[in-house]
């Protein structure tokens, strides 16, 4: 799906969610979704404040977490609550299933498409159990922090 027609799907998803929750289409929010798509993966609250305010759009963080919260139970955004780190999100519409591999050392998150993986997922079935969304999480170390690890330089010690 194109970046246009994935922006197009989701500001008509949250505005029939908001008619049907009948809440109020606000400049915010419209704005809030739209600076979602500018990002190309994950991003924390602090990071979709500081985007919104260098397009001199001023809100108030407690309406950027209120509209967050209504965008995941809309479908359009998923949070992640990740080991040891903020609370990290990614917009759902558009960007296609995928896992994440997260660096245990520096935070990194890489996503990766396991078409094989996810095909086994997406077609087991559980007894009495419906499923509604699938996550993976793959913690270990990036190449960076694995090769620094190996680096007698990085821990300290001296040759």
């Amino acid at each position: 799906m194109s970046e246009d027609k994935s922006r197009a799907k989701a500001a008509e998803a949250f505005a029939q969610y908001i008619a049907a929750k009948q809440l109020r289409d606000t400049p915010e929010r419209r704005t809030i979704l739209d600076t979602i798509f500018d990002f190309n993966g994950h991003f924390t609250i602090e990071e979709l404040a500081e985007k919104l305010a260098r397009s001199d759009f001023r809100v108030a963080r407690s309406t950027i977490y209120a509209n967050m919260e209504l965008m995941i139970d809309c479908g359009i955004v998923r949070s992640h609550h990740l080991r040891g780190g903020a609370v990290q999100y990614e917009r759902r519409i558009g960007t296609g299933q995928h896992f994440h591999c997260i660096c245990t050392r520096c935070g990194r998150i890489r996503q990766i498409r396991e078409p094989e993986i996810a095909r086994m997922l997406n077609y087991r079935r559980y007894p009495s159990f419906t499923v509604t969304d699938i996550e993976v999480y793959v913690y270990g170390l990036c190449h960076k922090c694995r090769k620094a690890s190996a680096d007698p330089r990085s821990s300290g010690e001296r040759k």
